[in-house]
């Protein structure tokens, strides 16, 4: 029998008195009523306890491991997958409203109080990367987040591996305590906060090599290293015009064959993760968005035109009906 803060002395007093009769054992929260279940003689199993700090999620796994626990079957909860485009795409508006808020405030001078860059980003990345793909969602968020923030500077690199790490590590941890039989509030305060400041600790050291590389990478797409390669401005000018007609074509090419999830869209985060502008961002712009908006332009002006056709086609429709009736 589950018991969900219920009332054994009261309202629900037969059930648990049959309970004690039967042999049937009882898990649950709520401090206070598994406290009086007790006392009524009823066996009581796994992680009952209150249920301060915990979730429908948590509650869930820490009865289903109790009930597993007694009848000796194994029980785990199913972890996160590897999916990137999914924590990418969800990323996008926060590091897209950072980066656009510094340049603003560089343009305008406005005095922003706090980096936004390293503050924000990697606690938003952290949580979602714990938990796209899991069942334990506000869990995932919670341990992600404090992952994220554990990551002491604008690494999305070190974020994502942070938060992916404590997603993995969340529900072993999560089910270990319940077996355990630790009450379901000790269960979730261990595995959602020690879990998600263990794992952003442990990815902490990678922020330095990540920023570096994607420094690197930053490096490489602006192009600023063309002039000391050429030497010459014509020659420089030439090779940047080439190299951005390659950039481009791939651009448009890749976005048709499922490249611009999985490749595209994480390097123009990568570019953005100083709360800086993308280079291949511009170029997405330049090669899709405004493609879109021409076809779409095309459209609206077109649409007298398209609308007559379309009267034209549906009288000719009817009349050939008419002549068939």
């Amino acid at each position: 029998v589950i018991s969900v803060s219920s009332d054994p002395l009261g309202a629900n007093r037969r059930v648990f008195e049959a309970c004690r009769s039967a042999g049937v054992p009882v898990v649950g929260t709520g401090g206070s009523s598994i406290s009086q279940i007790a006392s009524l003689g009823v066996r009581v199993i796994g992680s009952s306890g209150g249920s301060v700090a915990t979730t429908p999620a948590s509650k869930a796994v820490s009865f289903a491991a109790a009930i597993a626990a007694l009848w000796g079957e194994p029980y785990a909860v199913e972890r996160p997958g590897a999916s990137l485009h999914g924590v990418v795409d969800s990323a996008l508006p926060v590091v897209l409203a950072v980066s656009v808020l510094r340049r603003a405030s560089a343009e305008l001078g406005w005095d922003v109080p706090v980096d936004l860059a390293s503050r924000v980003v990697p606690a938003v990345v952290g949580s979602l990367a714990a938990a796209e793909g899991s069942p334990l969602r506000e869990l995932g968020f919670l341990a992600g987040a404090a992952a994220g923030s554990c990551v002491d500077s604008a690494s999305l690199g070190a974020a994502l591996v942070a938060g992916k790490a404590a997603g993995y590590l969340l529900p072993l941890v999560l089910v270990g305590s319940a077996k355990a039989s630790f009450p379901a509030t000790a269960s979730t305060l261990l595995s959602v906060g020690g879990v998600g400041l263990a794992a952003g600790l442990a990815a902490a050291p990678l922020a330095g090599p990540l920023s570096a590389a994607a420094a690197a990478l930053r490096r490489a797409l602006s192009l600023a290293w063309v002039p000391s390669v050429v030497g010459s401005e014509p020659a420089s000018m030439v090779l940047r015009a080439a190299i951005g007609a390659v950039a481009g074509l791939a651009m448009s090419v890749g976005s048709d064959t499922g490249w611009y999830h999985v490749a595209f869209l994480p390097l123009i985060l990568l570019e953005m993760e100083q709360g800086d502008m993308a280079v291949l961002g511009a170029m997405d712009l330049v090669t899709l968005c405004l493609t879109s908006a021409g076809v779409c332009t095309a459209a609206l002006l077109r649409a007298p035109e398209l609308a007559h056709v379309a009267d034209a086609d549906a009288a000719m429709e009817g009349q050939q009906q008419q002549q068939q009736q």
